[in-house]
């Protein structure tokens, strides 16, 4: 097998006595745990610090966005149920502008949003641009290792 020429060559058994006194080897296995440590060294530099990409699947915002079914209500009614919506929410650092993710929600409602821990305004919209149904701002908090869920609530307008 190739494998095992490459790992013989690197233990050194072709290397002569005087070669290996000469590099600092007394036998043929000093090499070996010398590679063994250092990659060992070098994979551990690797960690440290979790980055942003660490929290890719830890965190973030999912929930549902619904709509009010739009029916009137007369006397003795019983009103209308929700129904889900497709929308585009748009994510920012709390009490700013800069956008941090977007999503739109599938046509059941639901989404999910994968983002680091911190704070952020969820801002939803509908996707056909009409004034139409509507839906407020949400201020969310997100912890690391968790789905904060999130209801959004749009009112049809419809009274």
């Amino acid at each position: 097998m190739q494998h095992d020429a490459v790992a013989s060559s690197v233990a050194g058994p072709e290397l002569s006595v005087s070669d290996r006194r000469l590099i600092g080897m007394r036998h043929p296995r000093d090499l070996t745990q010398t590679l063994a440590v250092a990659s060992l060294l070098l994979l551990l530099s690797g960690c440290g610090e979790p980055s942003v990409s660490s929290f890719a699947h830890r965190s973030g915002i999912e929930g549902t966005v619904m709509v009010d079914a739009g029916c009137t209500m007369t006397k003795g009614s019983h009103g209308c149920s929700d129904r889900p919506l497709a929308a585009h929410l748009r994510v920012t650092e709390r009490d700013t502008t800069r956008v941090v993710a977007s999503v739109d929600s599938h046509p059941d409602g639901t989404f999910h949003l994968v983002l680091p821990p911190g704070a952020y305004a969820v801002h939803p919209s509908n996707l056909t641009g009409s004034p139409v149904p509507t839906a407020p701002t949400y201020d969310v908090s997100v912890r690391d290792g968790v789905f904060t869920t999130l209801h959004i609530q749009f009112d049809s307008g419809i009274r």
